[in-house]
């Protein structure tokens, strides 16, 4: 049965990726939420009308998946930041096929070559994508914070909103940083998302910023794009980070068992030790070398690194199925039902464990290919680093800093000594297996 194109954005190449057997159940829905509409399919009644409100759409240019977004009203005494985000329970119920299929997949998984989406596509573009100039459903949360950061009031409600703008972090930059009168609301946003950062590092959140690296391919090559910090993914960043805490409150008021992610407290480095070290990579692998493991509970605890009571993802429902799960249990609380208990909530978490550790494999190894190929391509180039950690020092394997492709890769040094955090290192890509055409980075002083 050729259901496998409702879910394939891209051709495959050389992923192994098993696609679950897809069913006549999940065909059916699949053609019944085409044929309806976005309000046959949600219930108009009880959504509140935002669709005057300027509204943006903020992500890299080639995501076609947009399940958040932003406004800000500035018609009241304190300005209210809105976050919304792509209402996909009302489309997709919990325990749904669609629903069982996405918790195989457990996300949505963005390779080098291709993309293995967790919803299927046609469903996403036509009626969950919070598209520009399209009006669309989605659970949207309303925020007032004082001078401070802090909040001083919010609410969660259903709406139709209807995006404005669909910028890149680029274009957004840019609005941010010119001020333009005609279009201020981002940069007020950003000023306040600002204060929202400070006063969570105030209460103990680390902010780690580095440029991030990432392999394409283009042409059966495999190239890097790097990604640099900026105020438009800052700001992105801290609304998606706000509207999570907004809805662990809400779960934790309401008595809901959803997907809190937690984190124990830790000792971090002094201020004295950090101040040795280069700000960037190097002073970021200290303190992440300290930070404890997060962890997924049905309980509200503290997020230690974010500086939070409670926190849940729950920005990304149409890319990742714990979101998801959050969102079906929200609405199921709206809508006077009986929402999943703990049992029932564990049961799903134990199920996508197992999907979560299969997506993190895929993705690792779709890497070690990518970058397989760009050391093939770039064969006895020297590269710069620097040293960041000691993996297994009885071996001298170390976690470098590559500067020209901005990643942290572990790597044999020749030899442990007058070693120390942020010294420079020299790189160079060697073909250590000629038979089997396998390279690797041989680094040394």
């Amino acid at each position: 049965m050729p259901i496998d194109k409702y879910y394939l954005k891209n051709d495959f190449v050389n992923t192994n990726i098993e696609l679950s057997n897809l069913d006549n159940s999940i065909e059916t829905q699949i053609q019944n939420i085409i044929k309806s509409t976005k309000r046959e399919l949600c219930n108009s009644n009880r959504r509140v009308d935002l669709t005057k409100l300027k509204t943006y759409t903020i992500d890299s240019q080639e995501t076609e998946d947009l399940d958040d977004a932003i406004s800000i009203d500035l018609s009241k005494r304190d300005p209210v930041i809105w976050i919304h985000i792509a209402d996909v329970a009302s489309l997709i119920s919990v325990n749904s096929p669609i629903d069982l299929e996405a918790r195989k997949r457990f996300s949505t998984l963005y390779l080098a070559e291709s993309i293995r989406p967790m919803l299927p596509d046609v469903i996403v573009q036509n009626h969950l994508s919070l598209k520009s100039k399209t009006i669309c459903p989605a659970l949207s949360a309303s925020v007032t914070l004082n001078e401070y950061g802090d909040i001083t009031s919010n609410s969660l409600t259903y709406s139709w909103i209807k995006p404005n703008y669909q910028l890149t972090y680029e274009e957004a930059e840019e609005l941010i940083e010119l001020e333009p009168i005609e279009e201020a609301e981002l940069s007020i946003l950003s000023k306040m998302l600002v204060h929202r950062t400070d006063w969570r590092v105030r209460r103990g959140a680390v902010v780690l910023e580095q440029p991030q690296g990432k392999f394409l391919i283009e042409n059966q090559k495999a190239t890097i794009k790097i990604t640099e910090p900026s105020k438009s993914r800052r700001m992105i960043s801290e609304a998606m980070i706000l509207m999570g805490s907004v809805v662990a409150q809400f779960a934790s008021d309401n008595d809901l068992f959803i997907p809190y992610r937690a984190q124990a407290k830790t000792n971090l480095p002094s201020n004295e030790e950090l101040s040795k070290l280069e700000y960037g990579p190097v002073r970021n692998a200290a303190i992440k070398k300290r930070l404890r493991k997060g962890v997924i509970c049905t309980k509200p605890k503290e997020h230690f690194s974010l500086g939070l009571d409670k926190y849940v993802q729950v920005t990304s429902p149409i890319r990742r199925y714990t979101d998801l799960l959050t969102h079906h249990q929200i609405l199921l609380v709206k809508n006077n039902k009986q929402p999943l208990n703990e049992n029932e909530i564990d049961q799903i978490l134990r199920e996508t464990d197992k999907s979560s550790r299969n997506a993190i494999s895929i993705c690792n190894q779709n890497r070690e290919d990518c970058l397989q190929k760009w050391l093939k391509d770039n064969e006895g180039t020297t590269l710069n680093g620097l040293f960041l950690i000691w993996l297994r020092a009885d071996y001298n394997i170390a976690l470098i800093h590559i500067t020209e492709i901005a990643m942290d890769l572990p790597m044999k040094l020749k030899s442990n000594e007058n070693i120390k955090n942020g010294s420079k290192v020299k790189i160079r890509i060697k073909n250590t297996n000629t038979n089997e055409n396998q390279f690797t980075l041989i680094a040394f002083e």
